[in-house]
């Protein structure tokens, strides 16, 4: 007999979460399994690569009480976010969501054998406030401490799951520390990449970013949030310009630090140097045409675009951030350097001007195993199936 699962998520907007859930849903198998999914917000981006015998589930109806509760609570929220603002007081967003609505907010009926929480935060918070007699799952798709996420907050859901998902051996081990009482729990599967997919995609080339026959071409792929410190590569671009190098920097993604980028990059006069593409549905063409691929994130869960940036067999440039050594070994098969815009300049002038490093490197991913997303498929089914 088949078992129902269902997958909760925030939206399937542009990022790594989404990403890995559109890649994992096609390849469960359908003879053990109906699969259902509740996106929290529809419209999404990646909403159209969604298998279509994935079951889209309705969101819940409210009453107009529940309506009028539901309003009361937004108002108390955003009396709150204003509040801590000015006093400075650090809650995560989404721990303070919950505190000020999670009681207003309703899920779907109907029983479901196993629900995963496929992000921390809400839906975690979410699956483990509700779904009573289903088997629970919950992924952690970044380092949580980083993120501003409060263990002890988190603790009292976390306790409600049967399995905690790290998606990186270093967030396991993050996990362990912050939230030790759990460690019986905790289980790693990568993020689900299919590398077939990534080389098809990178194929269809809609615009030739190789325009100028003597730039060096760089691409960095991420939202435009704080954590990724794109700040950081527009100080780089200023470095390498002075250094009188010529290159052409193409910033992928979107997200509310853009306008902010925007003004950095105008007033460095960096405009002929660094070109916002916004969110791409397909980076993979752009990526394809790098000489090199810069990742300047102050910290990830386990960072897909490293490993999408190898299997188009790129050299790579990252920040020291913990899950990067689940991926890349310093100065064989990429650069690993510390936080901050002089390292990461130093290391793309290297490679810019390295051509037999570039090669070497370029040799190194081509050696690499990039089907292990099978192994986390079956991991996923095995921990299902338990």
């Amino acid at each position: 007999m088949k078992k129902n699962v269902l997958f909760v998520i925030d939206s399937l907007t542009c990022g790594g979460a989404e990403k890995s859930l559109v890649s994992l849903l096609p390849l469960l198998n359908r003879d053990k399994y109906d699969l259902y999914l509740w996106i929290r917000s529809r419209g999404g981006v990646f909403e159209s690569l969604l298998p279509s015998d994935v079951i889209i589930v309705e969101p819940p109806e409210y009453s107009f009480k529940e309506k009028l509760l539901k309003i009361i609570a937004q108002i108390g929220f955003s009396i709150c976010i204003r509040w801590n603002h000015l006093t400075r007081k650090k809650v995560h967003g989404a721990e303070l969501l919950w505190q000020c609505m999670g009681k207003t907010i309703k899920v779907p009926d109907g029983h479901w054998d196993a629900v995963v929480a496929y992000q921390q935060g809400i839906p975690t918070y979410l699956v483990a406030s509700h779904f009573d007699g289903s088997k629970k799952l919950a992924w952690v798709n970044v380092d949580i401490s980083s993120a501003g996420y409060n263990s002890k907050f988190n603790t009292k859901f976390y306790s409600k799951y049967n399995n905690i998902i790290a998606v990186s051996d270093s967030l396991k081990c993050m996990l362990d520390e912050a939230m030790s009482q759990f460690r019986e729990k905790y289980d790693v599967v990568y993020d689900i990449i299919n590398p077939e997919i990534t080389k098809q995609l990178s194929a269809y080339k809609e615009r030739n970013i190789k325009q100028m026959s003597e730039a060096f071409v760089i691409v960095t792929t991420a939202r435009m949030a704080v954590q990724k410190r794109y700040d950081l590569a527009v100080e780089s671009a200023e470095i390498l310009k002075a250094r009188g190098l010529q290159f052409r920097w193409y910033f992928i993604g979107d997200g509310p630090q853009r306008q902010s980028i925007e003004s950095m990059i105008k007033s460095k006069d960096l405009s002929e140097n660094i070109v916002l593409l916004g969110f791409q549905q397909n980076p993979y063409q752009y990526m394809d045409q790098a000489d090199i691929y810069v990742q300047t994130s102050e910290h990830e869960g386990f960072c897909m675009t490293i490993r999408e940036a190898k299997i188009l067999g790129l050299p790579i440039v990252s920040t020291d951030f913990p899950a990067i050594h689940n991926q890349l070994v310093n100065g064989k098969n990429g650069l690993i350097v510390p936080i901050n815009a002089k390292s990461i300049a130093d290391a793309i002038y290297l490679l810019a001007t390295d051509s037999e490093m570039r090669n070497r490197m370029v040799a190194e991913v081509a050696k690499e195993n990039y089907n292990t997303y099978l192994e986390s498929v079956a991991r996923v089914e095995s921990l299902l199936d338990e």
